[in-house]
């Protein structure tokens, strides 16, 4: 009876000691979404410097996920048709064609042939990643700067966005300011693209660059 009771005792703080301590990590997949149908519409200013001056470019683009296939690696991916215009009550038509995938890891953006590594899961503070791992790029390192924070944009309202810091660099030569913000179960819903060549820490003497704010304005599933 007593070595009953023994074996007993060992098997309950055995089984005890394998009892999980916490749930697995919720990887916040949502804050990329992947739905066929599903849209995103921004209004876009996007300008360039040259040694001659500078062009600005005012239009409207939307981003429409039309299909799924198989890509070269065996995975998933999403056709992402992108349209713009000039004038709010214009027609869209097509401007090109870019892709987008989300792994166990990663959710991925293939813009202009060249991968980008938009986010990485679980989400969580303290992740940091090489934005270019997959293209030809020099390494850019992303981390995330706020998390599951309300955001308001164009007069909508989200309960919870993530900021990705992409590139934050002041030298007396070059300034560089790119980061995304995203919702969930929408996408990205503001994006800015700052990369400028300047004189003595002036952002506003500028040799060369360009500049990119995409900021949405509506979104939806068709």
């Amino acid at each position: 009876m007593r070595f009953f009771l023994f074996i007993s005792t060992i098997f309950i703080f055995t089984t005890s000691c394998l009892k999980p301590t916490h749930n697995n990590p919720d990887f916040q997949y949502e804050y990329f979404p992947v739905e066929i149908g599903s849209w995103l519409e921004y209004e876009v200013v996007d300008i360039t410097h040259t040694s001659s001056g500078s062009d600005t470019l005012n239009y409207f683009l939307k981003e429409v996920k039309t299909n799924e296939f198989i890509d070269n690696e065996g995975e998933v991916s999403q056709r992402l048709e992108r349209y713009w215009k000039f004038e709010i009550d214009d027609e869209y038509v097509v401007k090109d064609i870019w892709y987008s995938k989300i792994t166990n890891t990663t959710a991925e953006k293939v813009e202009e042939n060249k991968r980008y590594t938009k986010l990485i899961f679980p989400i969580k503070f303290g992740a940091y990643w090489d934005g270019n791992a997959y293209n030809s790029f020099v390494e850019w390192e992303y981390e995330y700067d706020s998390i599951n924070e309300p955001y308001m944009i164009n007069g909508i309202s989200f309960d919870s966005t993530l900021k990705v810091v992409q590139r934050d660099v002041l030298t007396a030569v070059e300034y560089e300011d790119c980061h995304e913000i995203y919702a969930k179960h929408v996408g990205m819903i503001y994006k800015k693209f700052i990369v400028l060549n300047i004189n003595l820490f002036n952002i506003l003497d500028i040799n060369e660059g360009s500049e990119l704010e995409m900021r949405l304005i509506d979104f939806g599933h068709d």
